[in-house]
């Protein structure tokens, strides 16, 4: 049994008490949320999750179609590469440019460099 997870991320555009409930509200909707708690003073949302259930990514869509943004920590972004790195497979061109960040179109630098005689 996978055990829950509490993280703390940072919310832009809360102005308000009102703002706070419909965040509040957008998380506990997320299947596999099992806690929240929005603190106007910090702009944070304190989130106990499941994290076989539901990603960061999930969460911060969540509360984007209320009108609100979640940040993830960097921490969390690498994570989310990595695992896309295991999806894809050992040994795909896909796994290699997740894993190392690169983005698909990415090229070599050129040889024909202007500081080169």
């Amino acid at each position: 049994m996978i055990k829950s997870i509490r993280k703390i991320f940072p919310i832009e555009g809360l102005g308000c008490a009102a703002c706070v409930l419909r965040v509040e509200n957008a998380l506990r909707k997320v299947e596999g949320v099992e806690a929240v708690s929005v603190s106007l003073a910090s702009n944070t949302a304190q989130v106990d999750y499941d994290p076989g259930r539901v990603t960061p990514e999930q969460l911060r869509l969540a509360v984007q179609e209320a009108g609100y943004g979640l940040l993830i920590p960097e921490s969390d972004r690498e994570e989310e590469v990595e695992d896309e790195a295991e999806r894809r497979g050992p040994g795909t061109i896909g796994s290699c440019a997740a894993a190392c960040g690169w983005p698909f179109s990415w090229q070599p630098p050129s040889l024909s460099c202007s500081w080169m005689p």
